[in-house]
């Protein structure tokens, strides 16, 4: 589960039930309606194992990701979702702890 605004604690975690994912790469995305900030902010954050935020807040957030995904395949990265991601970096998640990145 990803908390509200990334915002946890100890006690967020103990009754999580499962685990917390938060992100390490944060393309501050709400702040701009600018579609090309936001695919050359995904670029610039791009790297292996990374958890990268985006909010589907702005059609121009979703569109600077779908104008990002060329260039990210081009670089020989897969998007998957964060299970998958940590099953390939052999990464067995439990209930009650954090993750921000698969490595």
């Amino acid at each position: 589960m990803r908390p509200p605004g990334g915002a946890y604690n100890a006690k967020v975690l103990k009754s999580a039930g499962r685990p917390v994912i938060i992100w390490n790469k944060d393309t501050v995305d709400w702040r701009t309606k600018k579609r090309s900030y936001v695919k050359n902010k995904i670029l610039s954050l791009a790297s292996n194992g990374s958890i990268v935020l985006l909010h589907d807040l702005h059609k121009t957030s979703v569109d600077g990701f779908i104008d990002a995904l060329p260039e990210l395949h081009r670089r020989g990265y897969k998007l998957v979702t964060v299970s998958e991601l940590m099953r390939i970096n052999a990464i067995k998640m439990k209930a009650g702890k954090k993750y921000h990145k698969a490595r």
